[in-house]
């Protein structure tokens, strides 16, 4: 069995959350693959939030990571500093990890978190502008709606290597 949770934890616990504007171009190409995720999980979900939400508790909301494991997110200084739904798609990350530790069957789609967890760890939050933009370090882009994003195509690969092309 896996314990996608204690990764998850131990992740976001070492993730830059500073940054340093040096990934702002493979963290845009991130928060764009998160988007696409996020509107697959939302059309399969029938979702009333998005981009961000609680897909685990969507899933089945009897399942949730304990106190114990989101405090070790929610009292983290560097993520508390953050914008606030920063720290919600944490505790939803942990709650979707704890999910798939607790082998509930989930739709054959990508993890919904994965792009927005490699996003944080390669240079912290995002922000959302008072026109509803979101804002990665001095970029900002539409969120668009969940139909205009479902049916893209993977615009790159999350691994480091692909990432790191991206920043050069």
């Amino acid at each position: 069995m896996n314990d996608y949770a204690s990764t998850l934890t131990e992740r976001l616990a070492r993730a830059n959350w500073h940054g340093d504007f040096n990934h702002t171009r493979s963290r845009v190409a991130l928060m764009k693959e998160y988007l696409r995720r996020a509107a697959l999980w939302s059309h399969k979900l029938r979702a009333k939030q998005w981009p961000f939400f609680d897909a685990a508790a969507l899933v089945n909301s009897n399942v949730r990571a304990s106190e114990k494991l989101t405090s070790e997110i929610t009292k983290k200084k560097e993520i508390i500093h953050q914008f606030p739904l920063v720290m919600d798609t944490c505790v939803w990350a942990l709650h979707f990890s704890v999910l798939r530790d607790s082998g509930e069957t989930l739709p054959d789609l990508p993890d919904m978190f994965e792009p927005l967890i490699v996003f944080y760890e390669r240079g912290g939050g995002f922000g959302i502008d008072t026109t509803g933009m979101i804002q990665v370090d001095y970029a900002a882009m539409k969120p668009g709606s969940p139909a205009s994003r479902w049916n893209e195509k993977p615009k790159t690969s999350i691994d480091s290597e692909a990432l790191d092309l991206l920043d050069r």
